[in-house]
């Protein structure tokens, strides 16, 4: 249950919760950080104090029913946009930690932006909105806060709103009903009493055409590669410094040296996509720096590199090109169409 937090609860930290420009707010100890999508990370001058970390620590721990001392030294809650964790300085040797990240439903990329920040080319636009199109399965790397789950939130508004979608999360940030009141989207929260294995099983009972996991962390990989096989589309995102990393880190999470997994990603996964994040004077810019095909042929498994930093290939495998003569989807001319917008 999300918890309802007043506003004088934040205190000295209400402004930066006000801020639309602000994604994170954390207190180290003795600095108080703050990311903004214009300015980059930064400290700002305001301090909190032994009084305010008490109050603000017992009030969300009082919301949430659970301890907050040496014995249960990990304090979490949600609000309806807000992320809080805290650590008890007596399991850390700076003090008390307080991270705030916010999920606001909203989503930050549109092609007007993307193409103003140089987040991608109108060509690579075209082409995500294509592969969406043509039910294409995704995958989403980067490091943590390069935005992932914005890309993937992008996406998702490509999506016929007639298309019964589930969303898999641990924390509701992908807001796909709040941004699309009208799509047919059930949005599943993972819990103690439900894991994100048995969410993915029930998604597919539910005459699911694209099954969208937030992020994959563990074996519940396995169930999303067995929903790619059955002609689910599906989207996820995983910690990984490069496309072609995919299937060893499928491997990893799922916990097995089976090479037939590795297969099976080449198989049942359509796409790979880095997104990431560098800190220039102007503050963060994100970039889509990678772009893949995956394909299996003849027993080989087959990686088509279509964008590696400011390299491109046309290549496209046949069951790509399979999928957009299914779904009647004119090829982008990124890959061989001659049409401008699909």
């Amino acid at each position: 249950m999300n918890l309802k937090l007043k506003d004088e609860t934040f205190g000295i930290l209400l402004p930066y919760i006000k801020n639309n420009n602000i994604t994170d707010i954390r207190w180290d100890g003795s600095n108080l950080w703050v990311d903004d999508l214009r300015k980059g990370k930064y400290i700002v001058c305001e301090t909190l104090d032994d009084q305010f970390i008490n109050t603000f620590t017992q009030r969300l721990s009082d919301n949430v029913n659970v301890p907050f001392n040496a014995s249960c030294p990990i304090l979490e809650g949600e609000t309806d946009t807000l992320r809080i964790a805290c650590i008890h300085p007596s399991v850390t040797n700076t003090g008390t930690t307080i991270t705030i990240r916010k999920s606001e439903p909203v989503c930050r990329l549109n092609r007007e932006t993307m193409l103003q920040q140089g987040y991608a080319s109108e060509e690579e636009i075209n082409l995500l909105d294509a592969l969406v199109q043509a039910r294409c399965s995704f995958i989403v790397v980067g490091d943590t806060g390069a935005g992932k789950t914005e890309l993937v939130k992008y996406l998702i508004q490509q999506i016929s709103a007639k298309t019964t979608t589930l969303t898999v999360e641990d924390n509701f940030e992908l807001r796909s009903k709040s941004l699309r009141p009208d799509f047919d989207c059930t949005e599943i929260k993972i819990s103690k009493n439900l894991t994100a294995t048995q969410a993915i099983k029930a998604a597919l009972r539910q005459n699911t055409k694209w099954l969208i996991l937030s992020e994959a962390r563990s074996k519940e990989a396995l169930y999303l590669l067995e929903a790619a096989s059955t002609g689910c589309s599906t989207m996820t995102t995983v910690h990984s410094w490069d496309v072609r990393n995919i299937p060893e880190r499928f491997v990893s999470m799922i916990g097995t040296t089976s090479m037939n997994i590795a297969n099976d990603v080449y198989s049942f996964f359509d796409v790979g996509i880095l997104v990431i994040k560098k800190e220039t004077k102007n503050g963060f810019k994100r970039t889509i720096h990678q772009i893949c095909f995956f394909d299996r042929i003849k027993g080989e498994n087959q990686i088509y590199m279509i964008k590696d930093g400011k390299e491109r290939n046309t290549n496209i495998p046949r069951k790509i090109l399979k999928k957009f003569e299914l779904y009647d989807v004119p090829l982008p001319s990124l890959i061989g169409g001659h049409n401008e917008t699909c």
